[in-house]
C-alpha cells in the first residue's frame, strides 16, 4: 500500500494523499465457497468482524476487504462509492485500478473498428490500452492516469484542460510530469454527445511513440454515469503487431474525423522544462480540398552503419493550404516539420522502410516509402504493390505471417524487410476490399503485385470462394440492424468456422469440442449448445441466420441448431466470417433486410 499511496500522491500533483491503517486479519464465520455466491452477507460479515476488533469501517473514507481466496472475483471496486474486494493474487495494479472505480472512474478501452480504420463503426476493446491503469496498465507507476480522468477527480482544473471551439494552434505540456507552466490537455467537443480528448506524455522514454507524438481518446461528453463512459484509445496505427505501443498520433501527422470536421495535428515540440507540444486544430467542413502532392528522394538507398543519408522531399497543394511533414526511419526514430531531413542508421546488416508523410493538416495527406539498406543483411525484404482496377491503394496494411506490417503510399507501394529465407503468406487489408493473400518464397521473390477487388454492401461472392487462414477475416462493408436474414455458403477444412454478427463468434467445429456449437458475446453469451456444433469438413454447408430485435435462430442445411429470446435491437455491426488454426472457404455471404415489424 505505501506504492500505491506513493502513485496516487504523484499522478495527482498531491492532491489526493491516503494514510492507510492494517487490521489484523480476521476469520469470517463461513467458508470461501459459500461467499462467493452471498455477497451482501460477506460484506456484512467482514465489517461487523472489524468493528467487532475496533475497526469502525464508518469511520473511514475507503475499505479495502482482502481475502485469501476468491470470493466472488479477483477484484471489484464500487463505481464512485466506498468498497473494493481483493483476492489472490494481490498486486499494485489490481489496488490502484479498484480504488480508481472508487473515485469515480470508468474502464479505459481501446476502440476497434471492424473496417480496420481508426475510428469506423466497430467496439471497445477494454483492459487494451497498457498505459493506463484503468485500461490494464497499472503495474507500471509511470503510467498515469489520462488527462479526462484526472479532470474528472478535479485534479487538473479550468485552467488545465483547453475547450477547444475554434481552428488554432494550441499547446499542451506533458501531463506526467509536474511543474508544468501552461495547458494539460485539449477537449473537443465532436457532436451533442461525444468528445475528444487530447494529452501528451514524456514520462515512459522508452516508447518512441509517446515521446513524439499524442494521444487521442474519445468519450460520451456526459460523466453523470447514466451512460457508457468507458474512454477509448484511438489507434492510429489500428491493427498493427505493437497494439496500443505505437497508438499515439506522431508529429507532422493529422487524425481526420470527415463526419465531425474535426482535424488535429501534433506540429511541433515547444523545447520547455517539462517538454510541450503545439498542436494545430481545424474545425469546419473542406469538401473542395485536394490531397498534397509528394515526391521524395534520398542521397542513397544504400550505407554503412552510421553513415548520413539526406531526404529531400517535394510537395504541392493546389489549395494553398501550409503543410507539414513526418518521417519515420523504420527504426522507431522521426522527425518533423520540415521537407529535408538527414538520418543515419547506427544498426548494422539490416533493410529499412523509411516514410515520409505529408498533410495539408485539413484532410488531405499523401505518403511516400522508400526501402534503405544498412550494411549486408542476412535476412531479405518484399516490395509489390496493390491496386484496384489499375488504380494504386493507399493505406492498405500489408503483413507477412501476421506479425510483420507495413501500409502502402499513395502510389500503392509496400516494402517489407527482415523477412527469413522460406516461405511466407502475404495478407493485405483495408475495408470494403478483398485481396487475395499471396504465398512467396524468399530469397527468390523479390517483388509482387497484388490486386483489390471491391466487395458489395450486402452481397459477397465468388465462384472460386474466399480462402482464409490465420487472422483472415471476410466482412461486409456495412453494418446492418435486425431484423435481418444472413445466408452463408461456406466450408472448413477440419475446424473453426467462425461468424460474428449477433454474436463476437460462434464457432462450429471447435477445435476443443466440435460438437459444441459455441456462442461467445452478445445477448447470448455463454448459451453454448451441445450436440449442435458439428459440420463435415471439406463441404459446403448453408448456414442461415435469422435475428430480429429479439431473437436469433441459426439454420445449417435448413436444419434449426441454435435459438435464444433476448434484446438484439441495438446491434449494428457488419457481417463476419473469420477462421482460427484452419482454412475457410467462404463462397457467399448474403444479407437481406427483413420488413422492420417483424419481432
Amino acid at each position: 500500500m505505501h506504492a500505491v499511496e506513493a502513485y496516487y500522491r504523484e499522478v495527482s500533483d498531491g492532491k489526493l494523499s491516503i494514510e492507510t491503517t492494517f487490521p489484523p486479519t480476521f476469520r469470517m464465520p463461513h467458508r470461501a465457497a459459500w461467499y462467493a455466491t452471498n455477497h451482501a452477507q460477506r460484506d456484512q460479515d467482514a465489517r461487523a468482524a472489524a468493528k467487532a476488533r475496533g475497526f469502525d469501517p464508518d469511520k473511514f473514507d475507503l475499505e479495502i476487504m482482502v481475502f485469501n481466496s476468491a470470493v466472488g472475483g479477483d477484484g471489484v471496486g464500487i463505481f464512485r462509492g466506498k468498497g473494493l474486494w481483493l483476492a489472490p493474487p494481490i498486486g499494485f495494479a489490481g489496488v490502484v485500478h479498484e480504488l480508481g472505480h472508487n473515485f469515480g472512474l470508468p474502464h479505459n478501452a481501446v476502440w476497434k473498428a471492424w473496417d480496420g480504420s481508426v475510428i469506423g463503426p466497430g467496439t471497445e476493446m477494454t483492459y487494451a490500452d497498457s498505459y493506463d491503469p484503468m485500461g490494464g496498465g497499472g503495474d507500471d507507476p509511470r503510467n498515469h492516469f489520462s488527462v479526462r480522468s484526472k479532470a474528472l477527480l478535479g485534479w487538473f482544473g479550468p485552467k488545465d484542460i483547453l475547450n477547444v471551439t475554434n481552428s488554432g494552434r494550441y499547446r499542451i505540456y506533458a501531463e506526467d510530469l509536474p511543474g508544468a507552466a501552461g495547458a494539460r490537455g485539449l477537449r473537443i467537443g465532436r457532436d451533442a454527445t461525444h468528445e475528444y480528448w487530447v494529452e501528451f506524455r514524456q514520462l515512459i522514454s522508452e516508447n518512441p511513440y509517446l515521446m513524439n507524438g499524442v494521444r487521442i481518446l474519445k468519450c460520451h461528453a456526459d460523466v453523470s454515469g447514466k451512460v457508457d463512459m468507458t474512454l477509448n484509445l484511438l489507434d492510429m496505427t489500428p491493427d498493427s503487431p505493437l497494439g496500443c505501443k505505437d497508438a499515439p498520433l506522431l508529429l507532422g501527422r493529422t487524425f481526420c474525423d470527415d463526419k465531425s470536421g474535426i482535424y488535429i495535428t501534433p506540429v511541433s515540440k515547444g523545447n520547455t522544462s517539462p517538454e510541450s507540444v503545439d498542436i494545430q486544430v481545424n474545425l469546419g467542413h473542406f469538401p473542395a480540398n485536394h490531397r498534397p502532392t509528394l515526391r521524395v528522394i534520398a542521397t542513397a538507398q544504400a550505407a554503412t552503419a552510421g553513415e548520413p543519408i539526406v531526404f529531400r522531399a517535394t510537395a504541392g497543394d493546389l489549395d494553398g493550404n501550409p503543410l507539414d511533414y513526418s518521417w519515420d526511419f523504420g527504426d522507431e526514430s522521426f522527425d518533423w516539420g520540415k521537407p529535408v531531413v538527414t538520418h543515419r542508421w547506427e544498426k548494422t546488416d539490416g533493410d529499412f522502410v523509411a516514410r515520409c508523410t505529408v498533410t495539408d493538416m485539413k484532410g488531405g495527406s499523401a505518403s511516400k516509402l522508400l526501402l534503405v539498406t544498412i550494411g549486408h543483411p542476412l535476412l531479405h525484404r518484399l516490395v509489390g504493390s496493390i491496386t484496384c482496377y489499375g488504380k494504386p491503394m493507399d493505406n492498405v496494411l500489408v503483413a507477412a505471417d501476421t506479425t510483420n506490417s507495413v501500409r502502402t503510399d499513395s502510389e500503392g507501394f509496400f516494402g517489407l524487410a527482415g523477412l527469413k529465407s522460406g516461405n511466407h503468406r502475404i495478407t493485405a487489408r483495408i475495408g470494403g476490399y478483398w485481396v487475395d493473400p499471396a504465398m512467396v518464397e524468399c530469397p527468390a521473390t523479390e517483388n509482387i503485385t497484388m490486386t483489390a477487388f471491391p466487395l458489395g454492401r450486402d452481397t459477397i461472392e465468388s465462384k472460386d470462394g474466399f480462402v482464409l487462414q490465420d487472422d483472415d477475416c471476410l466482412s461486409t462493408p456495412a453494418t446492418f440492424r435486425p431484423p435481418v436474414q444472413i445466408t452463408i455458403v461456406a466450408k472448413t477444412s477440419a475446424t473453426n468456422l467462425r461468424l460474428a454478427y449477433a454474436a463476437d463468434q460462434v464457432i462450429f467445429n471447435w477445435e476443443v469440442n466440435g460438437t459444441e456449437l459455441r456462442v461467445d458475446g452478445g445477448p447470448a453469451n455463454g448459451q453454448h449448445k451441445t450436440g449442435m456444433g458439428a459440420i463435415a469438413p471439406n463441404e459446403d454447408v448453408t448456414i442461415r441466420w435469422l435475428v430480429t430485435p429479439k431473437r436469433q435462430m441459426i439454420f445449417v442445411n435448413n436444419k434449426l441448431r441454435f435459438q435464444h429470446a433476448g434484446d438484439y435491437s441495438q446491434i449494428d455491426r457488419p457481417v463476419s466470417v473469420f477462421t482460427h488454426q484452419s482454412t475457410v472457404t467462404v463462397k457467399s455471404i448474403r444479407v437481406r433486410q427483413l420488413p422492420s415489424g417483424i419481432q
